[in-house]
């Protein structure tokens, strides 16, 4: 599988067969969105994420709370709401592909309830916000990363050039966590065999925009 971060909360996940792309945002952002296609389009925030019509092919997009399969690929929502955030509707993912577990915290602004920790179950890959403001903070994300204990952890949602928002960098969160020297890298390659097995690896892309 191969990761690419577009910025902010985007992402494309690169199977063998099939394009899931994540919370593709609008241009109100100052982020635009480079040509993408995609099979499967998720959508945590229908006022933020939800640029469908900007990817390309006959995606499927899901937007809302359940449990799905979709080409060999089982996906779980779970709505923040029942962590008693703002009462809107926004969600958070599980993907289980390619024989790994995917986890996509979204906007989440606190420590997670055991009852989400417990849905979320066990996570090889951690896509989590650490931008402060109107997500977690540093502390609060190191805190989640305790919680779930993944394999991989790759930030998202700090400030980036051009962002039109106020958020934190993130070295904030890499000092925080103790790892001051990881490497910026355009895209991630990631199999099941080579998932670390003793300890937390922290991936920084370079968002592609």
């Amino acid at each position: 599988m191969q990761i690419i971060w577009h910025g902010y909360n985007c992402f494309s996940l690169k199977g063998k067969d099939i394009t899931i792309l994540i919370d593709p945002h609008h241009e109100s952002l100052g982020l635009k969105l480079p040509k993408l296609k995609a099979d499967i389009i998720l959508i945590s925030d229908s006022e933020k994420y939800s640029n469908k019509d900007a990817v390309l092919g006959e995606k499927i997009v899901i937007d809302w709370p359940g449990e799905y399969e979709i080409k060999d690929v089982f996906l779980k929502t779970i709505n923040l709401n029942e962590d008693n955030q703002e009462n809107k509707m926004n969600m958070i993912f599980t993907i289980d592909f390619e024989d790994m577990k995917i986890c996509h915290l979204s906007d989440l602004n606190q420590t997670l309830s055991d009852k989400t920790n417990e849905e979320i179950g066990t996570v090889d890959i951690l896509f989590l916000p650490v931008g402060g403001h109107n997500v977690l903070n540093a502390k609060k994300a190191h805190e989640v990363i305790e919680q779930i204990d993944p394999k991989i952890v790759i930030p998202m949602h700090y400030q980036i050039n051009n962002l039109n928002a106020e958020l934190e960098p993130v070295e904030n969160f890499l000092k925080e966590v103790g790892e001051n020297t990881v490497t910026k890298i355009e895209s991630y390659k990631i199999s099941k065999n080579n998932l670390p097995m003793d300890k937390t690896d922290f991936i920084i892309l370079e968002p592609q925009i």
